[in-house]
């Protein structure tokens, strides 16, 4: 039976940061980041965790990064099963879109202390951001060959 309904859920401060990366844990398809950054010092330590966990489930994670984002991507390019290529033009975004499954979940505030994340259940929203992310990454180049 193929899911129809939507949800939305906002959470504030970093344990919507973390309830997201549990999230993402339990989807074990190719997973996608759009406007990835640093994280905060704040979520530093779970994102390297998810990252750990992921890699042990060997789940798939395609980054895209901003132009001023190039040392981001290197360290992230670090990580197992991990891609990451820059967009071309110098545009940031104070938004990072995480697509996981059906879920489609918006970070923002990364660098304050509330910061806020918006988890979006829908399918067809998710698909629609999948196409857009493959759109994009197929203008981007990788991160690492750029000196």
């Amino acid at each position: 039976k193929k899911n129809t309904h939507s949800s939305v859920k906002v959470y504030t401060g970093q344990a919507g940061r973390k309830i997201m990366f549990e999230e993402k844990l339990k989807y074990k398809g190719e997973q996608y980041v759009l406007g990835a950054h640093l994280p905060s010092t704040q979520s530093r330590r779970f994102v390297d965790i998810y990252h750990h966990r992921r890699a042990l489930q060997k789940i798939k994670l395609k980054m895209l990064f901003s132009q001023s984002e190039q040392e981001a991507a290197k360290i992230f390019s670090k990580y197992q099963l991990v891609q990451t290529r820059l967009l071309p033009k110098r545009n940031s975004s104070p938004i990072a879109i995480n697509v996981y499954g059906e879920k489609v979940a918006l970070l923002l505030g990364s660098a304050s202390l509330e910061p806020i994340t918006i988890i979006i259940e829908d399918a067809a929203l998710a698909k629609e951001m999948i196409s857009y992310f493959k759109m994009l990454w197929a203008i981007s180049k990788p991160a690492l060959r750029q000196k």
